[in-house]
Formats: structure tokens, C-alpha cells, sequence
């Protein structure tokens, strides 16, 4: 890998230079006259690199960047203005100092070295001009929806939180203030939207057909909303360890949490005497990656997890002791409450009685170099009317 890495830029550097040695052991001109020349197919060529580099970077989302690696087909632009540049450099050196007769060949061979560059810088610009933002649509924070240039209906969404490849930029297409989705839109993606255009009073979000947005799933018959209040909300502290290091949630979890239960690609697992009982998740908010807090009360098992389509819910299962779906609740944060992405959120500290419901919800960071790095934490105590 490190011997092909090598032979690349050995290379690279032999076609963008060769045309300076051609130029030093020409024996067509010497002295100030070979040295202005070689400066010249030196410099000039380098400069022009450098700038379709910075022109490039600081496009920015528009040409789908990612680090220093260039996506969307542009990449080669830098190295190419390189070498073509100066081999037309050398060329035009040519045409200058040879021989009447040989001039012809040279200038045959230039024209369509400059025609090529000519009809390249072109394309090259026009697709830039292209991909360039023309007016965004909804700003919400460092979120924003827009459109780019020639392409009036079709939405682009940047988000810190999202992948970024040229697929996961492009969201669907705006009509009559609708956003309608792509087919393949991720989870993470509607999510962000969700909570973006929740500011919006005009842009509603279409779904596709057939999506996992517009299924009729099975436990929807026995999902309720209902909302909640914030008993107690804490300030941002150092979180709270033990002498393994455990954070408070995580204390709570090990000491109270039922951990019978856990997840496949599309099931929850409920480990009872030896035995699994496997039961089909039929919730557009479950997620094989995430089981939540689980905790059991009486006869029957909860499980609470923050939604994975909606930050302003937290969803609670509720399972009889032997892995029966009975219930599926979305609650409803207050509308001050905002868990912010970016943070972990853990419930727990769960209480169960016959009037309420009662838990924390925690939202967890590393800190700065100021806080010496340390994981900082602060939580909502959440309360809700005991119905389920």
C-alpha cells in the first residue's frame, strides 16, 4: 500500500516537472533566457494548482466535502490544471524558439493541448456553479434545507449530525411547501429534519411510498401519546462516579435495571428460566441497536428510551412478565425541554405507582480541556399521569 502510495506521487511529480528539465537542457535558448523559462513552467503551473485548490475547499457543502477528501468528481481538478499548464508552458516555449519548419507539429499538438484545457476549466466551472447553494430554504441553527444552482426543486439539508456523502446531502424535492423524501432517506436524517422544520409553520414533511414512515405497523393500535412535566431539571455538573468509575445512571441501571432483556435485528429478547421468548417488534421507533433503560414493576416489564424519530418524545414499551406486548407510549417532553444532539441521553432513576410515573432523563458530554475532560451531566426528573 505504502509502495503504490509512493510510486503515485513519485509520479505525479515526474509529469508536472519533466516539462522544467525538457526546458533546462533545451538547447534552444541559454543563459537570463533558459532561466526565465524555467521560472516561469516552474511557478506559474503551481500558483494555478493552488488556487483550483482554495477554490475548490471553499465550496464547502456544495461540493460534498469530507475532511480533506474531495468527493463529487472534482478532486481531480487540482492535480490537472498542474500538469496541463505546464506542459502547455512547455509547448508555447516551443512554438517560440524552434525552427520554422518543426514549429507546425508543436502548434498542431498545443492547440489541442489548449483546447482540451479550455473545454475541462468549462465543465469544471459550470458543475461548481451548479452545485453552489442559491437559497436556502429554512435556517434552524447550523441546520439549514436549501437549494443549489439549476436545480430549483430539489432540497439539500447539512447537519453536523448526519453522514456526509453525496447521497445523505440530497433530501427529496420541494412542492407547494412540502418536502417530499427521497425513497432511501436514513432514520438519523428525518429526525434532524423533524426537529428542523418544527420551527416552520409551511414545510410538511412527505413520506415515501411504502417507507417504513408510511407502514401500518402492528403496535400503532395500542400506541397513546400523553404528556409529561419536569419535576426537577439540574445543573451542569462533573457527573457523579463510583469507584469503578460508573456514572450515577449507569449505578441506578446496574442496581434496579432488569437485564433480561435485549435485542436482535427486529425482536426483542425476553431471557425468562433458561428460556428466550422472542417477540416481533412491530414499532417504527425500535432499533436493534438500542434497547433503552428496562425495569420491572409488578407484573409486567418497561422499557424507556428516547425516540429515535422525534427528540422532543421519550417512548415507553410496557410487556407483560412474559414478553407480551401490552402498550407503547409516546411521551411528550415540555416544549422548554430540548435534548440536545450530540449528548448522550440515559434514563433512569424510574418510579412506578398507581398515580404516576417518575424518571430521569440524563444528558451526558466529555468536557473541554478546561474541564480537565471530565464526562459533565445534568438531567430532567420527568413526571407523568399514571394511565398506562
Amino acid at each position: 500500500m505504502r509502495v503504490g502510495l509512493l510510486i503515485g506521487i513519485f509520479l505525479k511529480y515526474i509529469i508536472a516537472l519533466f516539462p522544467v528539465f525538457l526546458i533546462l537542457f533545451s538547447k534552444l535558448v541559454s543563459g537570463k533566457t533558459k532561466i526565465k523559462w524555467v521560472l516561469v513552467t516552474l511557478f506559474i503551473p503551481f500558483i494555478l494548482k493552488t488556487m483550483v485548490y482554495v477554490v475548490v475547499m471553499q465550496q464547502g457543502d456544495a461540493l460534498q466535502m469530507h475532511g480533506s477528501i474531495v468527493l463529487g468528481g472534482f478532486a481531480p481538478a487540482i492535480p490537472l490544471i498542474w500538469y496541463i499548464s505546464a506542459w502547455s508552458i512547455y509547448f508555447y516555449f516551443k512554438i517560440k524558439h524552434e525552427t520554422p519548419k518543426r514549429k507546425k507539429g508543436t502548434k498542431i499538438i498545443a492547440g489541442v493541448l489548449l483546447a482540451i484545457l479550455v473545454v475541462w476549466s468549462l465543465v469544471f466551472s459550470f458543475n461548481i456553479y451548479k452545485k453552489q447553494e442559491a437559497k436556502t430554504i429554512l435556517q434552524c441553527g447550523s441546520e439549514k434545507i436549501f437549494t443549489k444552482n439549476m436545480e430549483a426543486n430539489k432540497l439539500y439539508f447539512t447537519s453536523n449530525h448526519i453522514s456526509k456523502n453525496a447521497s445523505a446531502n440530497y433530501i427529496g424535492d420541494h412542492e407547494n411547501n412540502n418536502i417530499i423524501l427521497k425513497d432511501d432517506i436514513y432514520k438519523n436524517t428525518v429526525s434532524r429534519l423533524k426537529d428542523c422544520i418544527r420551527i416552520s409553520d409551511e414545510l410538511k414533511l412527505i413520506y415515501p411510498q411504502n417507507s417504513i414512515y408510511t407502514k401500518h405497523w402492528v403496535w400503532e393500535k395500542d400506541t397513546f401519546e400523553v404528556n409529561s412535566t419536569i419535576m426537577f431539571s439540574s445543573e451542569e455538573s462533573v457527573c457523579i462516579t463510583d469507584k469503578r468509575g460508573y456514572d450515577e445512571h449507569l449505578i441506578w441501571k446496574l442496581q434496579y435495571g432488569d437485564n433480561s432483556i435485549k435485542t436482535n435485528s427486529d425482536s426483542f429478547l425476553f431471557e425468562m428460566d433458561d428460556i428466550t421468548q422472542t417477540v416481533k417488534a412491530e414499532s417504527i421507533e425500535f432499533s436493534k441497536h438500542f434497547v433503552g433503560t428496562t425495569y420491572s414493576f409488578h407484573d409486567n416489564k418497561y422499557i424507556f428510551r428516547t425516540s429515535i424519530n422525534d427528540s422532543s418524545k421519550i417512548i415507553l414499551w410496557k410487556f407483560s412478565k412474559y414478553g407480551e406486548f401490552l402498550k407503547e407510549v409516546h411521551i411528550n417532553l415540555p416544549s422548554n425541554v430540548i435534548l440536545e444532539a450530540g449528548k448522550g441521553h440515559y434514563i433512569s432513576h424510574i418510579k412506578i405507582d398507581k398515580n404516576k410515573i417518575e424518571f430521569r432523563v440524563y444528558e451526558i458530554y466529555q468536557g473541554n480541556q478546561k474541564q480537565k475532560w471530565e464526562n459533565i451531566c445534568s438531567y430532567h426528573t420527568v413526571v407523568i399521569e399514571n394511565t398506562i
